[in-house]
């Protein structure tokens, strides 16, 4: 996502070579699988393998996996990500900001409606004193109620456990949330989030878009005091002023209350390998993103500026395990930190299957007196200033894949 880079405010140059394999066999199976080396790994919080000094740079493997697709049906083992719901910024209940888990997925897609499934290993929570095992399964469907209007509806399970596989999690027909057992015992700790979200057409050009996530929520309200609604809220809505327009104009919002995504039991936190498995912009947050977008000489060369402010609370998905009670849940109680971002990406052919990419953008922070950091991204690590980087891709395979 273009907003990402909040701290990269310093000169310095960081190579990256990445090498893909794309192969469609016989019979409708394929290869997919994609290799990255990278200089400097240390600039990457998510990275996973070691630094070889050999070549002094890592070798990572985002993507590896071998499937079958015929008509609608595909299925695929092995390591890959995806992202569920609409949103500019991110979605709320699976996004693509951390590096993806092995394990395996199946896809059925007609034309009125697709149906998923997943579930994979994800890393064990640092600092665990148990070394449990951590797996995230998650199942959607998606029904097209008109040609111009979507509505999707998914449910994911994060467990940690030191016993066996949960075999629950393998079957996608199950609603997880009305299945659980309380005499599971301590070794199984699960969190399950549920989430709808909606897209409409209302003419040509124009879309609105939508997601509610529900981590936890108190009928009572007496208890919400000791166990606060955790919830998620996103909306946009994306316009072009003609059919044959090259210009469209967005706004989104999104907000996330507190302690969505935190666990208190941190094994079940929705992150993994040091990266939101959620929204990036994390818990106890809000933002407001407006965008603009052109594309030039018949889609070849394109531009997209945006604008955000973004606002961080008290609760974050590294705040300690404490009880609830014993931190400020107001919101916002005040915020930690608030920002204002302006960026813009730029991307067009220098040669033939040649590609120079540009991001060039100014972050401002403002802080409060509390020592604490909020969100996915600590703004005590970033700072006020310009940042900005310079990728250039050359393709040597491309071809259409089923997925």
């Amino acid at each position: 996502m273009p907003w990402l880079p909040l701290n990269s405010v310093s000169a310095k140059i960081r190579w990256q070579t990445a090498v893909g394999l794309q192969v469609n066999l016989p019979h409708g199976f394929f290869i997919n699988q994609q290799t990255v080396i990278d200089s400097d790994p240390s600039d990457d919080p998510t990275s996973r393998t070691k630094e070889y000094r050999q070549i002094d740079a890592s070798v990572e493997i985002p993507l590896a996996m071998v499937g079958y697709h015929h008509r609608e049906f595909t299925a695929w083992l092995g390591r890959n990500w995806e992202i569920w719901g609409p949103g500019f910024t991110g979605s709320l209940v699976l996004d693509a900001q951390s590096p993806p888990a092995d394990g395996l997925g199946a896809t059925w897609t007609t034309d009125r409606w697709s149906a998923r499934y997943r579930m994979g290993r994800l890393d064990d929570f640092p600092g665990d004193p148990e070394a449990q095992a951590r797996y995230l399964a998650g199942h959607r469907i998606d029904l097209a109620l008109s040609p111009d209007v979507r509505l999707g509806l998914s449910e994911t399970a994060l467990v940690a456990t030191d016993g066996p596989f949960p075999l629950w999690l393998a079957n996608p027909l199950l609603p997880w949330v009305l299945t659980q057992q309380e005499d599971r015992g301590k070794s199984e700790k699960t969190n399950i989030f549920w989430a709808v979200d909606a897209a409409w057409m209302p003419r040509t050009g124009c879309s609105l878009y939508g997601q509610f996530l529900l981590d936890d929520a108190m009928v009572d309200l007496e208890d919400r005091d000791t166990y606060p609604d955790q919830m998620g809220l996103l909306g946009g809505l994306v316009w072009s002023p003609g059919p044959a327009s090259s210009w469209h104009y967005g706004l989104e919002y999104c907000r996330l209350w507190s302690w969505t995504y935190v666990h208190r039991t941190p094994p079940v936190r929705y992150t993994s390998w040091a990266a939101p498995l959620g929204h990036p912009q994390g818990p106890d947050s809000e933002a407001v993103t407006v965008f603009t977008g052109h594309d030039f000489n018949a889609g070849k060369v394109s531009a997209l500026i945006w604008g955000r402010w973004h606002r961080h609370g008290q609760v974050h998905l590294g705040t300690e395990v404490s009880p609830v009670g014993s931190v400020d849940l107001s919101y916002p109680t005040p915020p930690v930190a608030v920002w204002w971002q302006l960026g813009a990406n730029t991307t067009f052919p220098l040669a033939k299957n040649l590609q120079l990419t540009l991001n060039l953008g100014w972050t401002e922070f403002k802080y409060n007196d509390s020592p604490t950091v909020g969100g996915a991204i600590d703004p005590t690590e970033a700072a006020t200033g310009w940042w900005g980087n310079l990728r250039i891709t050359l393709p040597l395979y491309k071809e259409h894949f089923p997925l």
